[in-house]
């Protein structure tokens, strides 16, 4: 039923998400990471890689682009 699809969907997206990680760079994968598993401010990124905000917000504006073209690709509909 539903509950097994939500599952198998999630296990999808899963796999997605870390062949995507597996792409970037140390330093990508570390500020998105922060950003978004451990919802660091933007402020303490940039302080902590050595990067203005800007440059961190664009960085991860940009991988936010790359991760949708990298589901897309997976298949999974956005």
């Amino acid at each position: 039923g539903n509950e097994l699809e939500r599952i198998e969907d999630s296990a999808e997206i899963t796999a997605a998400l870390n062949s995507f990680l597996e792409e970037l760079s140390a330093t990508e994968r570390g500020i998105f990471m922060r950003r978004y598993w451990k919802m660091e401010p933007i402020a303490d990124i940039a302080r902590r890689y050595g990067i203005s905000v800007s440059k961190t917000t664009t960085m991860l504006f940009r991988l936010r682009g790359r991760l949708k073209t990298h589901l897309t690709k997976e298949g999974i509909a956005l």
